[in-house]
C-alpha cells in the first residue's frame, strides 16, 4: 500500500468531488442549454433540483446496494455517472436532460459513500491523519478550475462538451478505482461499518440541520443567483467561471487552514463551529446588503462574500463531522447527514425558484439560511453551557480533529 499510497489518495480525493463537479460545471452554460431546448431558465435550475432530490435518496440508500453486491455497486454507480454525462451531452430534450441529470446524481452518490468507506479500510489510524487532511486539499485542487474549464468549453465547442468532459472524468476515476482501490473477495469487507447503527437524539438532530442550513445557502446562491449574473449582468461563461474560481477559493483556503491550525497552532475542531457560523453570518448579511443597497456593486464583491460564507461552511463542517464521528459509526453518520442535507438544498433551491424574482430575494433566502443555523447552535448548546465547546478534549484524537469532509 505504500508505493500506491500518492495514487490512492488521489482516488479517493476524485470521489467526493464527483458531486460539486455535477453541480457546478454546467452553470456557466445555463443560457445556452436553455437557447438548445429552447426552454426557460427556470426549466434548467430545476435540474439541479432534481439532482439534490436524487442525490439525497441515494445517499441514503445506497449503504444497503454495497451490503448486497459489495464493491460491483460502486462500479455500477460510476458506470452510471459516465452513462449520465454522456447521455446529457446527446441529449436532444429537457426530458432527456433530467433523466442524464438522475444517472449523474445516482454515481455520485455511491462515490461520496464509497469515499467515507474507502478512508476507514484502508488507513490505519496514523495514515488516517494524513489521508483526510490532504484530501481536502486534493479535493480542492481538482474542482478549482472546473467553471472555467466549462465556461471556455462553452464559448469553443457549445455547452455539450462540458458533459463530454465530465464523461472522461468519469472514465479516469472508474479506471483509477478499479487499479488502486478496488478489492475482490467475500464477505464485504466494510459490512460491519455499514450495518451499526446511529444514534439519534435531540442534539444530534440539531447537527444535522445546522450543516444542512449551511450548505442550503451555498445551493440557492448557485441555483438561485447564477441566472440573475448571466442575465442581467451580460456577464460570459467564461467570466462567470472565473468568478466561481473565488468561491472555490474558499473551499481551499478552508482546507489548508483547517490543517495548519490543527497541527501547528493546536486549535480544536470544536472552536472551528463558532469561527464559522460568525464568519458565514457576516458573509452572508454582507451579501444581503450588497443586492439591497448597493445593486449597482461589482460583482466581484458578491463572489468574495459567497468565497467567505464557503470557508465559514467548510469550518462548521468539520465541527460537524468531528461532532458526529465521535458519538456514531462515522461511516452511516456521514451518509445520514449527506441524504438530509442534499434533501434540504432542494427543497430550498426549489422554494427559491418558485418564489424568488431579484437577486435580493435569492440573497434574503441565503442570509435566512445562516440566521437558521446560529438559532439552532444555541439550541443545541444553551447560553449557560456555551462554554463547553471549548471542553471537548475528551472527545479529540488525531483522527477526529482532521476529519475535513
Amino acid at each position: 500500500m505504500k508505493s500506491k499510497f500518492p495514487l490512492q489518495l488521489v482516488t479517493l480525493a476524485m470521489l467526493p468531488a464527483l458531486i460539486p463537479l455535477s453541480l457546478r460545471m454546467y452553470t456557466p452554460s445555463f443560457l445556452d442549454i436553455t437557447t438548445t431546448f429552447s426552454t426557460t431558465i427556470q426549466s434548467i435550475q430545476y435540474s439541479l433540483v432534481i439532482f439534490f432530490f436524487i442525490l439525497a435518496f441515494f445517499e441514503f440508500s445506497f449503504k444497503r446496494q454495497m451490503l448486497l453486491f459489495g464493491e460491483k455497486a460502486v462500479l455500477l454507480g460510476l458506470s452510471a455517472f459516465i452513462v449520465g454525462s454522456l447521455l446529457a451531452a446527446c441529449s436532444t430534450s429537457l426530458a432527456i436532460f433530467y433523466l442524464a441529470r438522475v444517472f449523474q446524481a445516482f454515481g455520485a452518490a455511491c462515490a461520496a459513500v464509497n469515499y467515507r468507506v474507502k478512508v476507514t479500510l484502508l488507513f490505519d489510524l496514523e495514515e488516517r491523519v494524513v489521508a483526510y487532511s490532504f484530501i481536502g486539499i486534493l479535493m480542492s485542487l481538482i474542482i478549482l478550475p472546473d467553471a472555467i474549464i466549462s465556461g471556455l468549453l462553452t464559448i469553443t465547442v457549445g455547452w455539450r462538451g462540458v458533459f463530454i468532459l465530465a464523461t472522461l472524468i468519469g472514465c479516469i476515476l472508474l479506471y483509477l478505482y478499479w487499479k488502486y482501490l478496488y478489492q475482490k473477495g467475500s464477505p464485504y469487507e466494510a459490512s460491519a461499518y455499514l450495518k451499526q447503527k446511529v444514534t439519534v437524539n435531540k442534539r444530534q438532530v440539531c447537527m444535522f440541520l445546522i450543516l444542512a442550513f449551511q450548505f442550503s445557502g451555498f445551493a440557492v446562491f448557485i441555483v438561485g443567483a447564477t441566472d440573475y449574473f448571466l442575465r442581467v449582468h451580460s456577464l460570459s461563461p467564461l467570466h462567470y467561471g472565473f468568478l466561481l474560481l473565488l468561491v472555490s477559493l474558499g473551499y481551499l483556503l478552508s482546507s489548508i487552514s483547517i490543517y495548519l491550525f490543527s497541527k501547528l497552532l493546536n486549535i480544536k475542531s470544536s472552536h472551528f463551529l463558532i469561527v464559522g457560523l460568525f464568519f458565514s453570518l457576516i458573509a452572508a448579511f454582507s451579501i444581503y446588503l450588497l443586492s439591497n443597497f448597493y445593486p449597482y456593486t461589482s460583482v466581484v464583491w458578491y463572489f468574495f462574500f459567497m468565497m467567505c460564507y464557503q470557508v465559514g461552511t467548510r469550518f462548521i463542517n468539520l465541527s460537524g463531522n468531528f461532532f458526529l464521528v465521535t458519538r456514531n459509526n462515522a461511516t452511516k453518520a456521514s451518509s445520514c447527514l449527506g441524504s438530509i442535507k442534499y434533501f434540504f438544498a432542494g427543497v430550498i433551491s426549489l422554494i427559491s425558484i418558485t418564489i424568488t424574482t431579484e437577486l435580493s430575494e435569492v440573497c434574503f433566502i441565503i442570509l435566512l439560511c445562516s440566521i437558521s443555523s446560529c438559532l439552532l447552535f444555541f439550541v443545541l448548546y444553551s447560553w449557560k453551557n456555551i462554554y463547553m465547546i471549548f471542553s471537548w478534549r475528551k472527545y479529540r484524537n488525531k483522527e477526529a480533529s482532521l476529519l475535513i469532509f
